[in-house]
């Protein structure tokens, strides 16, 4: 597994599989699973214990894909985030420095325009140029949009994201935490639309290594 990936889901139809086998094998089949997930590469003699693991072994593997996948997306959209930052730090400094220097304001507003088309220009390959009236969700949005782009489907104007904006403040009750964990369950299932939390599924059981 991942070295820093400290859980893995067991599936809980993995009973029916468990049922047909004695509480000894039973006990032998689960530290089989965790020896694996701790990648102690185990093996066994019992061919009982090796068929019951196999399904296991196979949903683990799927897992582990589908968790580097969204490590990887995950990872992009953080490095987005501070290049965007980095940047509009570095062009609102520019500003203010030539407007200082500036005595006539027809020339603060040609500087001004002339910057904000720089802006637009470097950033036509990320979404960062969208305007967000609350800064608080711009790194979750930035998130979603790098997202989109990954999928190829990026957003195209400023009214989308708009709208996208008002429809993360409202599913998430205007929580940057919850508005966070809507983007990451989206990402998690590559949806291209978000959508209220879901419930923890019962059939679903996450153990702790």
């Amino acid at each position: 597994m991942a070295t820093d990936k400290k859980s893995f889901l067991l599936y809980a139809d993995t009973i029916h599989t468990v049922r047909k086998l004695t509480d000894e094998q039973a006990g032998r089949l689960f530290k089989h699973v965790l020896a694996y997930v701790n990648d102690e590469n185990p093996t066994t003699d019992d061919i009982l214990i090796e068929v019951a693991f196999e399904p296991i072994k196979q949903s683990l593997k799927r897992d582990l894909k589908k968790y580097e996948k969204i490590k990887l997306l995950r990872s992009k959209a953080g490095k987005a985030s501070a290049a965007s930052k980095s940047e509009n730090k570095q062009v609102l400094t520019h500003v203010k420095n030539v407007k200082q220097n500036s005595t006539h304001s027809t020339v603060n507003d040609s500087v001004s325009v002339s910057v904000n088309d720089s802006i637009i220009n470097k950033k036509k390959n990320i979404d960062t140029s969208f305007i967000l009236p609350d800064i608080s969700f711009k790194e979750i949005v930035d998130q979603w949009l790098l997202f989109r782009k990954e999928l190829k489907k990026p957003f195209k104007t400023q009214k989308g994201v708009e709208q996208f904006y008002i429809q993360l403040k409202k599913l998430s009750n205007n929580s940057p935490l919850i508005a966070q964990q809507i983007i990451n369950q989206s990402i998690s299932n590559e949806w291209q639309g978000i959508f209220e939390l879901k419930a923890s599924k019962p059939e679903k059981q996450e153990m702790a290594r």
